[in-house]
């Protein structure tokens, strides 16, 4: 797809107004060069207040039919025409669609940051959505897909937090009633905002580059306003230094379109190492992840070895397909907190049966990410006595996801073709012995 046709597709899910806000920061006199705030996915803005100027452009996602102007054109701000960019990501993650768009045009948040800017983001859980567009190579991205580094997150939720004193931002959280859907194990003792109960970090200010990126948990929607302001007025004081605000020039953003042809390449070059990136952290999800999430991960690892998948479960079928010309497969996949037993393995057992009636010759796999919460030097065994009896009686392969990541890297670095791979399930009954293939 064209840029061209990408921009105005992703126009179509967007609602842009423009306008001025003041607010008071600390009684001192207004600076001649605001502050550049981008509001995205927020339904209301900060009122005007005596004091100094912040210039504001909010973006709202709409699931039908759009309405905008900025500047009197039609086209989406940059964000490296900004200093600070808020992120409400409940509000643009309501399908794939809007995820895929917002990802697709702000792929220049590294650039941004490392400008110095500072995004802020109310974070909710992770989720996982079709790439409806063909954004890299991937087929699915994530709530948190933009991000220039990967974000250890876990799912989870709760009402309770334990503001870090120390840091700046540590009053929002005492002010607000505030919930979490998620922690992170990501940053040094000093980037952690807040805590659950259990000391898990669930509000984080993380450095990147010459910037900020900064993580809040979820606030009342009557209060945004007013969390807003707070915000903004403690960025201010504390993430800004004087010289950086109050330059004598802002930079337009018609500069951007001359660019040096080493500059160019740079860039390039830049996308295609994220790119190359996120690759290999959506393969590592086959270590940690379950249910619908795991199991797309697992397409997306086949896919990647040269098979052609299929995804079945939203069918009611077995998992995934995985298919070439001489070979033909299906694929159950479970994410448990221990090892899987004989009912692990019966819903394969099941949809096997079906299958060979079409098929006698499709093969049975069943893919296990055991243990899934310890790290993986650590689990123990994955197959109870029974779940491998029936394995073996059925001639299912039998592997973990330790396994796959094992033979995808084994495949990534050319030491084995899909041929060898195909042979070597096709050969196994019961768990897969050796994965140095």
């Amino acid at each position: 797809m064209r840029q061209k046709e990408l921009n105005y597709l992703f126009i179509s899910f967007c609602s842009l107004e423009r306008f001025i806000v003041s607010i008071e920061y600390n009684k001192q006199k207004v600076m001649n060069n605001p502050i550049k705030v981008l509001l995205i996915g927020f339904e209301e803005s900060p009122k005007a207040e005596s004091g100094m100027q912040i210039e504001l452009c909010r973006i709202t996602f709409e699931k039908h039919g759009f309405n905008y102007d900025f500047k009197g054109k039609h086209i989406i701000p940059s964000l490296l025409d900004y200093n600070v960019v808020f992120v409400n990501l409940p509000k643009i993650g309501y399908n794939s669609a809007s995820i895929s768009y917002f990802f697709a045009k702000y792929n220049e948040i590294p650039l941004f940051l490392t400008g110095g800017g500072i995004i802020v983001l109310i974070c909710p859980s992770e989720k996982t959505y079709a790439n409806t567009i063909g954004i890299g190579p991937y087929s699915s991205i994530n709530t948190y897909s933009f991000l220039p580094f990967k974000l250890n997150n876990f799912n989870t939720h709760g009402e309770t937090i334990e503001p870090n004193l120390q840091h700046p931002l540590s009053t929002i959280l005492k002010k607000y009633k505030v919930r979490w859907e998620c922690y992170f194990n990501y940053g040094n003792a000093e980037h952690v905002i807040g805590r659950n109960m259990v000391k898990l970090p669930v509000s984080l200010s993380i450095p990147y580059s010459n910037g900020y990126v900064i993580l809040m948990p979820l606030f009342e929607e009557d209060k945004f306003v007013q969390v807003l302001n707070d915000l903004l007025d403690i960025i201010k004081k504390n993430y800004f230094q004087k010289n950086i605000i109050s330059s004598s020039t802002q930079t337009p953003l018609w500069v951007n379109k001359y660019q040096i042809n080493k500059e160019i390449n740079l860039i390039k070059q830049f996308e295609e190492i994220k790119s190359e990136l996120h690759r290999y952290n959506e393969i590592r999800k086959i270590l940690y992840t379950t249910g619908i999430e795991l199991t797309k991960a697992v397409a997306y690892v086949f896919s990647e070895l040269g098979f052609k998948v299929i995804e079945k479960e939203h069918e009611g079928l077995h998992d995934i397909e995985a298919e070439t010309d001489k070979f033909f497969s299906i694929i159950e996949v479970k994410g448990l907190k221990g090892h899987a037993n004989v009912d692990d393995l019966r819903q394969l057992l099941d949809h096997h049966i079906e299958a060979s009636k079409q098929n006698e010759d499709v093969k049975g796999i069943f893919i296990l990410n055991h243990y899934k919460e310890d790290e993986p030097s650590n689990r123990k065994e994955p197959f109870s006595k029974d779940a491998i009896r029936l394995g073996t009686k059925n001639e299912f392969c039998m592997m973990t996801t330790i396994d796959l990541f094992k033979i995808y890297s084994q495949y990534i670095e050319g030491k084995i073709k899909i041929e060898t791979i195909i042979s070597r399930i096709k050969e196994t009954k019961g768990p897969l012995k050796n994965t140095s293939i």
